[in-house]
């Protein structure tokens, strides 16, 4: 019985959001190039999956349409006031609390299966769909506080990409206080940035050299600097473009090789989304991804946002979303939440207020 509840309950999530898209879409006021984008690019991986015949190899399409799909509920709530800024604070500190509960305790698993100090933790990748929630508050104390706690984090999980995005965030937060107060008083908004800047170095320093980051993950990070590569995504990457190139053949050059194309060219997947787009859908797929991708920066401009912090909020969202496709994944990664909860939400929720305040 309890190995029926969560194929039922992703089954409703699933429908649901399919009767919440068809309503947005015909809704004129969420017609913006981000969602029709998005539909497209939902529309082209499923019927991907569908005309593959491997539907027994679901577990890749399950986590692309959990990120993409609820979405259009989302979107269609805010747009319709059902969904507030405060419950997504809410529904933020929810996620802080199971994402830190998560941690201890596969680190815990982790810790017992390799008999190890040291070790990578991949619930790590959800604290990068945590970072753009943060900017959704306003007071910068309460921004550096949370991204503090994340930060800490980032450290202990040894992964580049989370490593690389949270310092993003704290380069963020400062530029944004600096934008922010920089008419009013210039001399206080430099001296605050920097000054925010020194904090996270040296919060950063003294975790290092008191707790340090692993010496395993030293030893990784000096020996792939000296050797020049990666931990074999780039050969994996080099291997399924090789692939592709190689085809000579139109079909595969347009369409690609179809769904989970990468278990039949290499031993594990490439870790980079544009990659996985060019060879499971082609031209035709990655066209529509980077389609996606570039609306989605451009919305980023000021003359689209009624909220700053909600801006601001997007600009780490985009950041987020650049790292994870290119270093691990976006569209069907673990941090679902930001994709289908935050990024709608701001969409509606700024589409919304700018329509009646002009």
């Amino acid at each position: 019985m309890k190995g029926l509840i969560g194929p039922v309950l992703l089954i409703v999530i699933f429908a649901l959001s399919f009767y919440y898209a068809v309503k947005l879409l015909t809704c004129s006021l969420a017609r913006s190039p981000i969602v029709i984008c998005w539909t497209l690019f939902l529309a082209l991986y499923i019927l991907n999956f569908i005309i593959s015949g491997k539907v027994h190899q679901y577990d890749d399409m399950r986590n692309i349409l959990l990120n993409l799909i609820p979405f259009y509920p989302f979107y269609f709530f805010t747009l319709n006031k059902f969904v507030r800024e405060i419950d997504i604070k809410f529904f933020f500190f929810g996620l802080v609390v199971l994402f830190i509960l998560n941690f201890y305790v596969a680190d815990i698993s982790l810790s017992k299966q390799l008999d190890e100090e040291e070790f990578a933790n991949n619930t790590s990748y959800q604290l990068m769909g945590l970072l753009p929630f943060v900017f959704i508050f306003k007071k910068n104390l309460t921004r550096f506080v949370l991204l503090s706690v994340l930060a800490f984090f980032a450290l202990e999980s040894m992964k580049r990409s989370v490593l690389i995005v949270s310092v993003l965030s704290f380069f963020l937060i400062s530029y944004n206080y600096y934008i922010s107060h920089q008419r009013t008083s210039p001399l206080k908004a430099t001296l605050y940035s920097f000054m925010i800047l020194i904090v996270f170095c040296v919060f950063a320093v003294v975790y290092y050299v008191y707790w340090g980051i692993g010496e395993r993950f030293e030893q990784r990070l000096l020996l792939m600097i000296l050797e020049g590569h990666t931990s074999g995504r780039d050969e994996i990457a080099s291997l399924m473009i090789n692939s592709w190139l190689d085809s000579n053949n139109a079909i595969d050059y347009i369409l690609g090789f179809g769904y989970m194309s990468w278990t039949e060219i290499s031993f594990n997947s490439s870790h980079n989304d544009i990659i996985k787009v060019l060879t499971e859908t082609g031209l035709v797929g990655l066209i529509s991804f980077l389609s996606l991708l570039s609306a989605i920066i451009n919305r980023s401009r000021k003359k689209f946002w009624f909220s700053d912090d909600h801006r601001t909020a997007f600009i780490m969202f985009i950041l987020v979303m650049l790292v994870s496709a290119i270093t691990s994944r976006w569209f069907g990664s673990s941090f679902f939440f930001m994709n289908c909860v935050l990024l709608p939400f701001l969409l509606a929720y700024n589409s919304r207020s700018r329509r009646f305040n002009n």
